[in-house]
Parts: C-alpha cells; sequence; structure tokens
C-alpha cells in the first residue's frame, strides 16, 4: 500500500539534513502531512483506517517540534484527521501521558509564534474535549444497563 511505502521511506530519512532543510523540505514534509492525513480520511471507518490513523498519528508526534510554522501546522492537520480514528486506549495514553498530547497542545496555545497554530492547537483540545467527554458518557450508560 503506498500509504506505507511513503510513510516507512520518510520515516527513515527524518534524520537526514540535505532532505529536510530549506524551503523545499519545510515544503515537501508539510505536502507529504497533507497527503497522508488526505488518505486516512478518505478511507472513511473501515477495517484498517484506525491503523493508517495510528501511524500517520505517531509519525506526526515526531515532528511536532519542528522549529518551521508551514511544517507545525501540517502536523496539527494531521493529529485533528487522526484522533476520531483513534481507538479509546491510544486516546487515553496519549492525551494524559506526563508528555502527552494535551500539554504540548496547551504549550502550543500560549506559546507558538504562529497564529494559525494556536488556532488549529486550540479546536484539537476542544474536540478532545469532546471526544473524550463522550467516551465517558458512553461507558457511564453501558454500565448503568
Amino acid at each position: 500500500m503506498i500509504f506505507y511505502t511513503l510513510l516507512a521511506k520518510f520515516s527513515k530519512s527524518k534524520g537526514n539534513a540535505n532532505i529536510w532543510t530549506g524551503p523545499n523540505g519545510v515544503h515537501l514534509i508539510s505536502k507529504l502531512f497533507i497527503t497522508l492525513s488526505t488518505i486516512v480520511q478518505n478511507s472513511g471507518f473501515f477495517p484498517g483506517s484506525d491503523m493508517l490513523a495510528s501511524e500517520l498519528y505517531t509519525f506526526a508526534l515526531s515532528f511536532k517540534e519542528s522549529e518551521n510554522a508551514e511544517v507545525r501546522r501540517a502536523v496539527l492537520l494531521s493529529l485533528t484527521v487522526c484522533i476520531p480514528y483513534l481507538s479509546e486506549t491510544v486516546h487515553m495514553e496519549s492525551i494524559y501521558d506526563r508528555n502527552g498530547l494535551l500539554k504540548y497542545l496547551d504549550r502550543i496555545q500560549i506559546e507558538d509564534s504562529d497564529e494559525q497554530c494556536r488556532n488549529l492547537a486550540t479546536m484539537i483540545s476542544s474536540n478532545i474535549s469532546k471526544v473524550v467527554g463522550f467516551s465517558q458518557q458512553s461507558m457511564d450508560k453501558i454500565h448503568i444497563l
């Protein structure tokens, strides 16, 4: 599948400064995240979609500290797309980990120099709160039944 091929090739070359530095490298990685996010989003909620989302989610998190705003925006977009597909276990582990997603998003909302990054981080945090709240309500209803 092309998704895994792209992901594997770019993951292997992450440390190669010749590829990732400069405006071409920044543009390339940003477009890669957008392309992979589009594949995940268009896969629907069919078997295997959660695996695509989980792989992209992990890959995106590895670029979350990029110095370039374009890359950070693409990472945040990828996270936005992936979150609805992730299992509840992955949600809880990632969100509440001491170095987890919520702490990262809180920091971006306050400290990021790019307004779009701050806005995306705010939106993602809000969506996570809704998903986690919905999950908890669903679990409570199941226990009542």
